[in-house]
């Protein structure tokens, strides 16, 4: 958390077809809290942070992979945005994108 600032927005831009899961989100550090922001949905999840002035602050949520995923396979990437005192930051995006055309072999016998 920015020095002199105590909450932050956080707005998050999945993939096609990724979808968080309801009540997932975690925070830690400096004492945060998170609540649900206006605007949120299972695809574009939005929250805000909490936390004492000049903390560290770590947020995760939790996704899950729909049918709709299988249209976009090469263009899987989520995009964060973080806004602090009205200055946002430019969009992250996760890197590597998901990669659902791999190959997994699951109880394979030795």
């Amino acid at each position: 958390m920015n020095t002199g600032y105590t909450t932050a927005d956080v707005a998050i831009d999945l993939a096609s077809g990724i979808e968080y899961i309801p009540n997932s989100v975690t925070v830690s550090g400096g004492g945060a809290t998170v609540a649900q922001a206006i605007g949120h949905t299972a695809a574009a999840p939005r929250f805000t942070v909490t936390a004492a002035s000049g903390s560290n602050v770590a947020l995760a949520i939790k996704r899950k992979v729909t049918k709709a995923a299988l249209g976009s396979l090469d263009n899987l990437k989520d995009t964060a945005v973080l806004t602090i005192g009205g200055v946002t930051s430019d969009p992250v995006f996760n890197n590597p994108p998901y990669d659902l055309k791999k190959t997994y072999t699951y109880g394979a016998a030795a």
